[in-house]
């Protein structure tokens, strides 16, 4: 992976070139904990499922709600699958990101504002990709837009 970092480095710099600011929480390509191999990113979903802290089960739903947006989709589908093998029997998980999404409030009380920290400003993900990329888990319709 250390061929790549070169160009997800350039990759992330003329995104913000065209005005698209770095994602706070780091969740760019130019991150290697975002751009590993395949094997080594189902690894790394494995231990986020096995060890659900907050930070973990945000992780999980950031990547179900990942699109491929160049290059070989069937890698990202491959985990994704991983993922599912592990999702598919337990619904206590599920019954967790649902919880999770509930709390996901706009008045800056809910989990998600607790461990984020609540901001004046809108935040993209907030509003929209995690709360879908979860509910998606919750009723089973990944990749089903």
């Amino acid at each position: 992976m250390q061929m790549v970092r070169p160009y997800a480095e350039r990759f992330s710099g003329v995104l913000a070139e065209f005005g698209y600011p770095p994602c706070l929480g780091k969740i760019m390509v130019n991150n290697p904990s975002w751009c590993q191999s395949v094997s080594e990113f189902k690894q790394t979903v494995g231990s986020w499922y096995k060890n659900p802290t907050p930070d973990h089960m945000m992780n999980l739903a950031i990547f179900m709600d990942a699109k491929s947006v160049s290059g070989d989709e069937a890698l990202l589908k491959e985990v994704r699958t991983h993922l599912s093998g592990y999702l598919d029997s337990d619904v206590g998980m599920l019954m967790s990101f649902a919880r999770a999404v509930n709390q996901f409030d706009e008045d800056g009380h809910g989990f998600f504002a607790q461990i984020l920290g609540h901001k004046s400003t809108k935040w993209i993900l907030k509003n929209g990709n995690i709360p879908c990329g979860a509910w998606h888990l919750c009723i089973g319709t990944q990749g089903k837009n």
